[in-house]
């Protein structure tokens, strides 16, 4: 079978990864379902790979990494086919292949990015649809574990020292700024400043479950129109934008209940903006305190405070200042936001716009200045990339310290770099 070019000299191996099974307990005669789990995390240390039961065979460069509480067992995954294709998606765990079905995977479009169903018995299944009309090709485990074979490790990175990988961790969180600037400089080309950044801070707001369906609300309800309600008295201005933002979300059932009638009351004087689809929304199994009202809320609340200046200039003023916890407090509006998402969002949205802007405005003070505040930013909280790769190069004996929002975003670079360059969700039957 092909190999990827390069990929014997990238990869060396991975740590067996414990998966809690998130499914219903499994009758004591069935197979566990966290057993076909540990037999998947070790399934590309099988020499002669694995085969689809319609015959296409397939080696497993990375099983993935555990999902969420939700959604499918394993992220992220990674194989390579006979023709020397990769492809990338997530992975679906059972005992039997008609779990697929028992479990509702077949109406849930969260398993329409399932490349593989990985199951101990086919029960004569060949394959698993998806509620996209699409299917997943299904793949039996052998009965018997690969040997523990070793550590994930990156062939550049094994001989080196700590001190050096830190380094290199560093260089490549610069990596990651330079390309999200690079990405709002290209829509500073055809937008104006206050909707690229405003866009940028709705998306961060939406986490990872709704960060699509809070683009298409930054677009619904563009910043010229927040803009146009500056003339609006007292706490009414911050009212009226949480009640178009709700609207157009179709989220308005969900306002606080002693402001309903102030905002119906809004909404009648003003011109009422598109919707999003409903089905956009990602609510299942969200904390309360994630609703997407929630999140809205809070984004009321930060561009009520940016409307008098407007969000680049904010941003801008900050970033020259060199002032980080001004910039923080500008994009936290607690309960709602707090201090750790302010400071995802400056990371991953107001700094690099800052650079980006800087470029265009030919502005070199402006760029200097949001490098150097991104060097100096603590390191944001933990996440299921950042925590994968600290383990996978801590089992290879590498102890190294990111205790900077530079250090982390390397890490998520670094992990980005080993699973995304490959065919996203392609099929295998």
């Amino acid at each position: 079978m092909p190999r990827l070019p390069g990929l014997r000299d990238t990869i060396r191996g991975m740590v067996s990864i414990a998966l809690a099974v998130r499914e219903a307990p499994a009758p004591a005669r069935r197979p566990r379902e966290d057993a076909v789990a540990r037999l998947w995390s070790r399934a590309h240390m099988l020499p002669s790979g694995l085969r689809t039961e319609r015959g296409r065979r397939f080696r497993v460069v990375y099983p993935g990494r555990p999902g969420g509480p939700s959604g499918p067992d394993f992220v992220d995954s990674v194989i390579e086919t006979e023709d020397g294709e990769r492809i990338r998606g997530d992975v679906e765990i059972h005992v039997e292949a008609p779990d697929w079905y028992r479990h509702g995977h077949h109406d849930d479009p969260a398993y329409n990015g399932v490349i593989l169903h990985v199951v101990m018995r086919t029960a004569g299944r060949k394959a698993s649809a998806q509620q996209s009309g699409a299917s997943t090709p299904i793949v039996e485990m052998p009965d018997e574990p690969a040997s523990d074979a070793g550590e994930l490790v990156l062939a550049s990175l094994q001989s080196a020292t700590d001190d050096e990988i830190e380094e290199r961790l560093d260089r490549a969180g610069d990596v990651r700024f330079l390309a999200k600037a690079r990405g709002y400089a290209l829509e500073l080309g055809s937008s104006a400043p206050d909707e690229v950044i405003y866009a940028a801070l709705m998306e961060g707001l939406g986490y990872s479950a709704n960060r699509r369906a809070f683009r298409l609300l930054a677009g619904a309800v563009p910043y010229s129109s927040l803009a146009a309600l500056r003339g609006e008295p007292g706490s009414a201005r911050r009212l009226a934008v949480e009640a178009l933002l709700l609207y157009a979300a179709r989220l308005l059932d969900r306002a606080a209940s002693e402001e309903r009638q102030a905002m119906d009351a809004i909404l009648a004087r003003l011109s009422r903006p598109r919707r999003v689809p409903k089905e956009e929304w990602t609510t299942s199994g969200a904390r309360p305190a994630n609703h997407p009202a929630r999140r809205i809320a809070g984004a009321a609340r930060i561009l009520d405070g940016l409307l008098d200046v407007g969000p680049a200039e904010a941003v801008a003023a900050a970033v020259r200042r060199g002032s980080a916890p001004r910039l923080a407090a500008m994009l936290s509006a607690r309960p709602f936001v707090g201090t750790g998402r302010a400071r995802e969002l400056a990371v991953n949205a107001a700094l690099p716009f800052a650079h980006a802007l800087g470029g265009v405005m030919r502005d070199e003070s402006l760029k200097a200045a949001s490098r150097e505040m991104y060097e100096r930013m603590p390191a944001l909280q933990e996440n299921a990339v950042t925590r994968e790769m600290r383990r996978i190069l801590e089992a290879a004996g590498k102890r190294v310290t990111a205790k900077s929002a530079r250090r982390r975003q390397g890490l998520i670079q670094l992990y980005r770099s080993m699973t995304r360059p490959t065919t996203d969700v392609s099929p295998l039957v």
